[in-house]
């Protein structure tokens, strides 16, 4: 398992931003919730190196509610925004600047399970072993710092460092072998608007495309929901 197809099962935004740098919306099936979410929304810094060694930056934001998660980044220079409604089983990819939007039925919540939850993969793969550290503050948040290796023919190796909000029931810091890191900042426990989590009137629904190629712009159609 690579550093890459583990952080699609612990990242809180991992997951999401990997969909937003694709063609599709999503390519990994979602994790499972994690038993506790307190509602909050976060700044997210998100880091990983290219192929040519240089070091990329994404900055965006999350927030999540009783109604489900909405995150905000740029896929280039378009801003995404990515709404995954729970009562309604749908996830909802935005593009703001041409007011199109793709829908998917919603397969599982967003948040993977924690580093001891029976469906974590720290428990079901015989390949990873996951530690719990000890604790650490982060910005002013106590955090549990976990250390998950990668266990083959005898040998160990490091493979992510994970730092558990309790407090949220969420990951708030990933930083992986392979120079993937991802960390919350700006961290705010509260309610975020309910209207974050509408589909704003006025936009277009348009078919997903597949991986190569576009499907034609007649299949849109408008959308009555109101913000």
């Amino acid at each position: 398992m690579s550093g890459r197809l583990l952080a699609a099962w612990w990242g809180v935004l991992m997951s999401l931003w990997l969909a937003l740098g694709s063609s599709v919306l999503a390519q990994e099936p979602l994790a499972a919730k994690p038993a506790k979410a307190t509602a909050f929304s976060a700044l997210v810094e998100r880091e990983m190196a290219t192929a040519q060694g240089e070091k990329r930056k994404q900055l965006g934001r999350l927030y999540v509610g009783p109604l489900g998660i909405r995150t905000e980044a740029f896929r280039g220079s378009e801003k995404v925004v990515v709404i995954h409604r729970r009562d309604l089983r749908s996830v909802w990819m935005l593009f703001p600047a041409r007011k199109v939007y793709w829908s998917q039925p919603l397969q599982a919540d967003a948040f993977p399970p924690l580093p001891d939850d029976p469906r974590s993969p720290c428990q079901t793969d015989l390949a990873l072993s996951c530690q719990l550290e000890g604790t650490q503050s982060l910005d002013g948040r106590e955090t549990e710092r976990w250390r998950v290796n990668r266990v083959a023919q005898q040998k160990v190796e490091p493979l992510a460092q994970l730092w558990v909000d309790r407090a949220l029931g969420v990951v708030i810091a990933e930083r992986y072998a392979d120079g993937a890191q991802m960390r919350m900042r700006r961290i705010a426990e509260g309610l975020p608007p309910p209207a974050l989590f509408e589909l704003p009137s006025g936009y277009t629904q348009e078919a997903m495309p597949s991986s190569r190629s576009q499907q034609p712009a007649g299949s849109s159609q408008k959308t009555g929901v109101r913000p």
